[in-house]
């Protein structure tokens, strides 16, 4: 026979989902008000926070934590909408070798904002109506600011069967979901939760988290294949612009206006497509530029003056030229003529 939910308050003993999920069916409402405000951090993450390491708290969490936290969970599923104050956290790869954990979830911010960070890269801001997913096997760290979130554990089995075999990337998970047709039906879905579950039966609780877990996993599989598609587009996109630049390097009446329209996109595409294919328009543009001035410089029977040769590289800002070109060069445009000159006699 299925066991009656356990509903608790604030001032009733409590599951501590920080010491793992419960054998049981679990329905709770905490939070930190009826503890002493200078314990109230403490007690937070004590109680809600497992498998990363929450900062030791500033002066203002010392002297107050406000936060409260609704959960429903079983032996293999968990979901709960919190309200926060400010809140940091790190996943170390010590913690990982440590405290080994396969935990996978969701987040979904109806308020506030999280900076996140995949080790030394990939930072992510995420803001009100965006998702992150929280992969306790990769080092991170995550800032909250005073928020309102959901948070849905995921079976780390079903995504990887959905993805491919591995979980994504956290961050292609939150610009899949951005760009996703379905995402709006997702949100409209979670945001629900603080309010509809209080009415539904144990049996329930249960149907909803597993119907939920799958519109999830959906949307998530079906949002990755569609930013593939696009990613594909993308970078077509970027290696005709690349073609482009290098016809029309010497053309002095060229610019990015003229670029889009003959390429038949949107200045914001282009953009889009460059910073996937890993250099900015204008860096690759600047770039080619460069290289260009610097190959008729080493030309020895090129003997026009430098301020005549750069404005044939689409460089025209000649005391901005030469700073550009020692930045790239560690050297001066003349140093580079001199030189070459001097090989050519020799």
């Amino acid at each position: 026979m299925e066991r009656e939910p356990t509903y608790l308050s604030e001032t009733d003993d409590v599951f501590a989902f920080a010491t793992g999920r419960p054998h049981t069916h679990v329905f709770q409402t905490t939070g930190t008000g009826h503890v002493d405000s200078r314990s109230r951090y403490e007690y937070w993450t004590d109680t809600q926070v497992r498998h990363i390491t929450a900062d030791r708290p500033d002066a203002a969490q010392r002297k107050d934590f406000r936060a409260r936290i609704t959960s429903l969970a079983t032996a293999t599923m968990e979901v709960h909408y919190a309200e926060m104050d400010a809140f940091s956290a790190t996943r170390t790869q010590r913690d990982i070798r440590t405290v080994p954990s396969e935990e996978l979830a969701l987040f979904f911010l109806f308020e506030g904002s999280l900076q996140a960070r995949q080790g030394d890269y990939q930072a992510s801001s995420i803001g009100p109506d965006d998702f992150y997913l929280y992969d306790a096997c990769r080092p991170q760290r995550l800032e909250f600011s005073r928020s309102r979130l959901i948070q849905f554990d995921l079976s780390r089995e079903r995504l990887n069967a959905v993805c491919g075999g591995r979980a994504p990337a956290p961050g292609a998970v939150t610009d899949a979901l951005r760009r996703s047709g379905l995402t709006p039906m997702l949100r409209l879905h979670l945001r629900q939760f603080p309010h509809a579950y209080y009415a539904l039966s144990p049996q329930e609780h249960m149907v909803m988290q597993s119907a939920t877990e799958s519109l999830i996993l959906t949307v998530i599989s079906a949002a990755l294949m569609s930013d593939s598609d696009a990613t594909a587009t993308s970078l077509r996109l970027a290696e005709a612009g690349r073609r482009y630049i290098h016809l029309h390097l010497d053309n002095p009446e060229f610019d990015i206006a003229a670029m889009v329209r003959h390429l038949g996109c949107s200045r914001a595409a282009l953009y889009r497509a460059f910073k996937l294919a890993g250099v900015p328009v204008a860096a690759y543009l600047r770039e080619q530029r460069l290289q260009k001035l610097h190959q008729m410089l080493r030309n020895p029977w090129e003997t026009r003056p430098i301020a005549a040769l750069a404005p044939l590289c689409g460089l025209y800002d000649i005391p901005n030229v030469n700073q550009m070109f020692r930045r790239r060069f560690g050297v001066s445009p003349s140093h580079v003529r001199q030189h070459e000159t001097k090989r050519a006699v020799t």
